[in-house]
């Protein structure tokens, strides 16, 4: 994919999400700090079945799991045509999926019992996952081994350590989800599409990225909509439980890029 502003020096190229980042590591620190909603952890759907509590939540991370092992099978290094020429242009890619398969197991065990102690877990898988998400963007525009070998790390650090201070602090009485927000929803939203703008990709394609924008925030309205939709299906599914099926979705369309951008590049 062709970038808009490809005629720009590389100098400005880079600056460009350096500022933003700069920009919104201010607002973060402007704000005050925000801790985690008690209510965040009463869901609609509480309904057991099969001696499981709250099965509907719990049960609908298999979408996860199985967009992650899908995701899985076709990043790993095979036999015959493949447009990963190197370790480098495929590591967060694997790293995104096992991101999305832990995501699963992370929210299931969160689902279960919820509290802000289980939701760590929950949380850190997350990270993971945006955080290769970006990664993996960087190594296809920018430059294959700055996003594998210093973009990929880094970026996990932050987001783990993001969740741990997170954590801390609300065991300290005063929870500051703050930096939480900005690495996980707000970074990849506020990046990718500049990325996009800035960089040509191989692998990645801006289309792809509306696909999955639009999946996610749609998960996030069905999320936020959770009370409301359990009660308009007349307690058939909660938004939740939708939540979980639609950004599975969003997972499943990085996969579709992939493969569509390996079947143009290998014929």
């Amino acid at each position: 994919m062709t970038a808009i502003f490809a005629r720009l020096p590389l100098s400005a190229k880079l600056a460009i999400p350096g500022v933003a980042a700069l920009i919104a590591l201010s607002v973060a620190l402007a704000l005050p700090p925000i801790a985690q909603a008690p209510a965040y952890h009463v869901f609609a759907d509480t309904r057991p079945w099969l001696g499981i509590g709250n099965f509907a939540n719990v049960a609908s991370n298999l979408f996860y799991l199985a967009a992650g092992i899908a995701g899985i099978t076709f990043i790993l290094p095979r036999t015959g045509k493949t447009p990963f020429a190197a370790p480098a242009e495929w590591l967060p890619w694997l790293i995104f999926f096992t991101g999305v398969i832990l995501v699963a197991f992370g929210s299931a065990w969160y689902h279960h019992a919820p509290d802000n102690m289980n939701l760590v877990a929950d949380r850190l898988a997350m990270s993971v996952t945006f955080m290769a998400l970006f990664a993996g963007w960087v190594a296809d525009r920018v430059d294959t081994r700055l996003g594998a070998f210093a973009v990929l790390p880094g970026m996990l650090v932050l987001g783990i350590a993001s969740v741990l201070w997170w954590y801390a602090t609300e065991l300290s009485g005063s929870g500051d989800l703050r930096f939480y927000f900005l690495l996980n929803p707000v970074w990849p939203a506020l990046t990718l599409p500049l990325l996009c703008g800035l960089f040509s990709g191989r692998m990645t394609q801006g289309r792809w990225l509306v696909v999955i924008a639009l999946c996610y925030g749609v998960a996030i309205i069905c999320e936020q909509a959770d009370h409301e939709i359990f009660a308009l299906t007349g307690s058939l599914v909660s938004g939740h439980t939708l939540k979980h099926a639609i950004s599975a979705l969003a997972v499943f369309s990085v996969l579709a890029m992939l493969h569509n951008a390996s079947r143009r590049l290998t014929g």
